[in-house]
């Protein structure tokens, strides 16, 4: 090799060199970026618990089963990562299970001799193949229970229980509960929030629950919906067949709509006086017949609890139904008397305009007589300004 040639060899052996020791050293650093950009993300999502670890551009995340969907959800396009993983760890899984059958060798030797001949017949041996199974290794994670919460209504009570993963799915399904039964009946809010990051579709299942108290105000004597995660539950039976049809549309219309996975219906309602009355008492006793102030407007919501209210009238074709209207202690006694009579007689008007015969209807206003509370705060009065429906045979 000439000097010259030498010389060049030199300096491209010194390049590499360099260019190696140059690779050598960024590659902690990349390492370092992509740990602290994804642990940044991570923490801006609110996940804890996760550990990162980059080996180059190749990143695995480790951490509970329960974190998985919300971490990888956190982590948004990061330029650098080639590819990123996630294992789980911790209480959520299930340790490997490992089952093999002993290996079996089996050799078979057959030695036959011919008849006595100048020539010996060849010694035959066979040799059995030798088996070996093992079971494969299985992992299998634990399910993970996010959402236990159930809405149990009776008469004119509703009671929430069991757990949800966050104070957002307890509030909400708190309001459903009020909004429903909380005027005139009673909410018994026995919930626990157990913190969890619990997967959008889980946490979209508890809107769906509260779907179904809104739905079971106006259409459930009594019953129940269980919410684990995404499957739903549901018994009872409905305050009329007019009832149950709705309220099982109802709950399928947001099982379509919040991915729920529904089981059981509710059935029709009563067939004698005597259940009418404990129906009637429970429908209207629960959110009320609502008017405009001092009007005898009936308001929307009420209109829905009118219309159950007109169809379980009708399954008992022989009872008779008087229609009391009440108001608080505001304004004079013959006002008030005055605006109670308007209001039991717009109701009247509205359950035949349902349908209900009018001859199977009567109504009265008592005015400010009879509160069922004293007439000392705004609750109390809004409770006192009341529709009562009584079945008479």
């Amino acid at each position: 090799m000439t000097s010259r040639g030498f010389r060049v060899l030199l300096g491209i052996l010194a390049f590499v060199l360099l260019y190696l020791v140059a690779l050598a050293l960024s590659i902690p650093k990349i390492e370092n970026n992509l740990t602290s950009s994804v642990t940044e993300q991570l923490v801006a999502g609110g996940v804890t618990g996760v550990a990162v670890t980059f080996s180059g551009r190749d990143g695995t995340m480790t951490g509970p089963l329960a974190t998985k969907d919300a971490a990888l959800a956190a982590v948004t396009d990061q330029w650098g990562i080639r590819s990123l993983t996630y294992t789980a760890n911790g209480a959520d899984v299930v340790a490997p299970s490992t089952t093999a059958e002993p290996a079996t060798s089996t050799v078979e030797v057959t030695t036959t001799s011919a008849a006595p001949t100048t020539t010996a017949a060849a010694t035959t041996t066979t040799v059995a193949a030798t088996t070996t199974t093992a079971a494969q290794t299985t992992t299998t994670a634990a399910a993970v229970t996010y959402t236990d919460a159930t809405a149990t209504i009776s008469d004119q009570t509703i009671t929430l229980s069991g757990t949800v993963a966050s104070s957002r799915e307890a509030q909400t399904l708190a309001d459903a509960a009020t909004a429903g039964f909380g005027l005139q009946g009673t909410v018994v809010n026995q919930l626990t929030v157990k913190p969890q990051t619990a997967p959008p579709a889980v946490d979209r299942a508890v809107d769906g629950l509260a779907a179904f108290i809104t739905a079971s105000s106006p259409g459930l004597l009594e019953g129940s919906g269980h919410l684990v995660n995404q499957g739903l539950a549901l018994q009872g039976q409905a305050f009329s067949a007019a009832a149950a049809t709705a309220f099982n549309n109802a709950v399928a219309s947001a099982a379509s709509q919040y991915a729920l996975k529904v089981t059981g219906t509710v059935s029709p309602g009563p067939s004698s006086p005597s259940d009418l009355q404990a129906s009637l008492t429970a429908l209207v006793g629960r959110s009320g017949v609502n008017f405009a102030a001092g009007s005898a407007s009936i308001d929307q919501p009420s209109q829905v609890v009118l219309n159950s209210a007109a169809e379980t009238i009708k399954q008992v074709p022989t009872a008779q139904v008087q229609i009391v209207g009440y108001t608080d202690s505001d304004g004079t006694p013959e006002s008030n008397l005055t605006l109670s009579q308007e209001r039991a007689d717009a109701v009247m008007t509205y359950l035949v305009g349902r349908n209900v015969p009018a001859a199977s209807l009567t109504a009265v206003g008592k005015g400010e007589a009879d509160p069922i509370v004293p007439n000392d705060t705004p609750e109390n009065k809004a409770k006192n300004r009341r529709i009562e429906l009584i079945v008479g045979s």
